[in-house]
């Protein structure tokens, strides 16, 4: 049965949870179930059933983080993850588990509609951009290759692996090299205005960037540069940064 703007899975040990939640998305069109269990979970985890799926946080045994990531290795059905205030490590987790989105407790149910709605717009668009992808030059510098049509970063000849939104935004900063970018900027272009009300999403994405690529080498790690007041940028040979020929 298909269903007009789409199915949402919520899975939280909280019955409140499940009755607000069923609340606020049926008015907005969209249809919900429940379980109260992360292997309930993982065996509901169908992409062609689903639209999103709302994760809190569980009570006992696997945590939603890893739950994310259970899923994550099986499917790419978006998930939006609820996360403990304050736990900036909670929300990096979450988002290395490959969580589309994710939310501080307590949480603004009218700001979780219009994220979830937001993922669900981006993901119907990434659907359709995906066909032109090829279409999206290689960019070959020294140290660094980016292949849109192959989903491929090569760093001195050595691949590392990027989630489609870390690919994107990376891509965009090396695309538009030299150029300082606001972080609103970053979210218009990469996130197409999703997120505007959560600048910590780009800052986290570019954490992660900066993470892989400095595993592999400090100085490309670098190249992306924080300019202060403003936002970021990618330059190839950042203030400090010597190029070796």
């Amino acid at each position: 049965m298909k269903h007009k703007k789409g199915v949402i899975l919520i899975v939280s040990p909280d019955k409140h949870v499940h009755v607000l939640l069923k609340s606020l998305f049926v008015k907005e069109g969209y249809v919900t179930e429940s379980t109260y269990h992360p292997n309930s979970a993982l065996f509901k985890s169908n992409p062609d059933h689903y639209s999103l799926m709302i994760i809190d946080q569980l009570a006992g045994g696997m945590t939603n983080i890893q739950l994310c990531a259970s899923i994550r290795k099986k499917l790419q059905i978006p998930i939006l993850l609820f996360t403990p205030a304050g736990r900036e490590d909670q929300r990096l987790a979450a988002f290395e588990a490959g969580a589309d989105d994710c939310m501080e407790k307590p949480v603004f149910y009218k700001e979780l509609v219009m994220r979830a709605q937001a993922i669900l717009k981006r993901t119907s668009a990434q659907i359709l951009k995906a066909v032109n992808r090829t279409e999206y030059r290689t960019i070959q510098l020294k140290r660094i290759v980016v292949t849109p049509s192959a989903h491929r970063v090569v760093v001195d000849d050595r691949s590392i692996h990027f989630s489609l939104k870390e690919f994107d935004l990376l891509y965009y900063l090396v695309l538009n090299a030299d150029i300082a970018h606001t972080r609103s900027q970053l979210l218009d272009a990469v996130w197409r205005q999703s997120d505007v009300y959560d600048h910590r999403t780009v800052d986290t994405h570019i954490k992660r960037i900066r993470d892989k690529l400095s595993a592999i080498s400090p100085d490309v790690g670098a190249m992306i540069t924080t300019v202060r007041g403003i936002g970021y940028s990618f330059r190839e040979c950042p203030a400090g940064v010597v190029g070796v020929d």
